[in-house]
């Protein structure tokens, strides 16, 4: 299935795009897309990125469907 992947922030800066579209086996998560395509160039742990799915905060755990839209968010601070 083909998922696209929206990159906010520094995960723009690392990805070194804004989009991409990624090929992943039926039942993946969004753990499983952080893990085969976006680990290794968002050098991060995953807990310390925000994700949504169609425009709805999502967990790691968070099964993924064809056509998808997964967004990748920098935690952010403030004060």
């Amino acid at each position: 299935m083909q998922v696209s992947v929206l990159f906010f922030a520094f995960a723009r800066d690392r990805m070194k795009t804004g989009a991409a579209s990624f090929e992943l086996p039926d039942g993946s998560t969004v753990e499983t897309l952080y893990r085969e395509h976006l680990a290794e160039r968002l050098k991060a742990p995953i807990d310390q990125w925000m994700f949504s799915v169609n425009r709805v905060w999502a967990e790691p755990g968070t099964e993924l469907h064809p056509g998808d839209e997964v967004a990748v968010i920098p935690p952010v601070s403030g004060g």
